[in-house]
Parts: structure tokens; sequence; C-alpha cells
């Protein structure tokens, strides 16, 4: 048996640039995916409930501030400082 046979050379390793980039881009998608989430929810809420726009946003604006919390801290542990 060789010395090296349980060496982990062929796992891809992240450079920390490649990383960040990676971080930066999920945080887009998530923006993205939060105000996609907010303003379907502010239509639903006009057309079903005949709500003002204005209110409507503001409830879909602090429902989908909820929602980015919960992401936040279920995708991007850690301390925060990236």
């Amino acid at each position: 048996m060789e010395d090296d046979a349980h060496d982990d050379q062929g796992i891809p390793r992240h450079l920390p640039a490649e990383a960040a980039g990676r971080r930066w881009l999920l945080k887009l998608v998530l923006v993205v995916a939060i105000a996609v989430f907010a303003l379907s929810m502010a239509f639903v809420l006009v057309y079903g409930t005949s709500l003002p726009w204005l209110p409507a946003l503001l409830i879909s604006g602090a429902l989908a501030a909820a929602q980015v919390y919960a992401l936040r801290r279920t995708l991007f542990r850690g301390d925060g400082r990236t």
C-alpha cells in the first residue's frame, strides 16, 4: 500500500478570491429572490384583499425582511465579515 493512499489532493479547493466571489453571487441571488417574493406578495394583497398599494408594500416588505433574516442565518453562517 502506498504512503499517500489517503491523500486528499484530488479534492478541488477554492481560492479565497473565488470563495468571496461565490459568496457575493449568493447574496445577489438572495436579494433578487426576496424582491420577487415581496412584489408577488404585495400583488396578491392588493388584488386579493383590495388593500391600497402602500400598505401592501409595507406589509410584504416587513414579511420579506423577516424572510431575509431567517435565510441569512441559514445560508451565511459565520462571523459575517465577508
